[in-house]
């Protein structure tokens, strides 16, 4: 979180006088949507939050199912009494 705000105010509330605070809160609303959905970030794969948001969750889909399976696996053997057939 304070990496945001370190590059909010360096990207944005640094480089421009607001004359209002009506124009400040546009300017945070324009800025906040740009960051989350049009600024890559190397540490995402290049890719914007939002971007990148489903592919993490896919991933964490596709892993929690090996693990659910693997925890069903171990869970018919130890019933088994250890032994596969």
């Amino acid at each position: 979180m304070e990496s945001f705000f370190g590059t909010l105010k360096s990207e944005f509330f640094y480089l421009k006088r607001f004359e209002s605070i009506e124009e400040l809160t546009t300017g945070l609303d324009e800025y906040i949507r740009y960051y989350n959905h049009d600024r890559i970030k190397l540490r995402l794969n290049g890719l914007s939050p939002v971007d990148y948001r489903p592919k993490l969750l896919a991933k964490t889909v596709q892993l929690f199912g090996a693990v659910h399976k693997c925890g069903s696996w171990l869970a018919s053997d130890a019933r088994a009494g250890g032994a596969r057939s």
